[in-house]
């Protein structure tokens, strides 16, 4: 089933070292892009969205489905899951991680929801 970009919940932050805004899906969040207000960046999203999903279809890749409204307001109420998460790693991964989100130019929390979005989807084939 193919989904148009509104139909996933879109999150907007502005990035606090250049000041620009940034957009991503919350269901996909290394498709993301930025633009100097929220509105740019949405605009952005859209040509990002459109270009993953066309070069996912073509390779045939996992597209993630949006998330319910239902199911993930019945979850939050319940207290299953929230936006925060605290694990513990070792000191030369966080080095790495550190690393490797300032040569992206990201922050480590994105870094890290791009590492683990990786390893949840990757390129997998239908």
């Amino acid at each position: 089933m193919l989904y148009n970009l509104y139909d996933y919940h879109i999150e907007l932050f502005q990035d606090g070292r250049d000041k620009d805004f940034g957009a991503f899906i919350k269901e996909i969040p290394y498709v993301s892009a930025f633009g100097d207000t929220p509105g740019d960046a949405v605009k952005e999203l859209e040509i990002v969205y459109q270009l993953w999903l066309q070069v996912s279809l073509e390779h045939g890749d996992f597209i993630p489905p949006p998330f319910s409204e239902e199911i993930e307001s019945g979850e939050r109420e319940r207290g299953e899951f929230n936006e925060n998460l605290s694990i513990s790693i070792p000191s030369y991964l966080h080095k790495i991680l550190v690393q490797k989100s300032r040569m992206d130019n990201i922050s480590l929390n994105q870094e890290l929801i791009h590492c683990i979005t990786r390893g949840l989807y990757p390129y997998s084939r239908k």
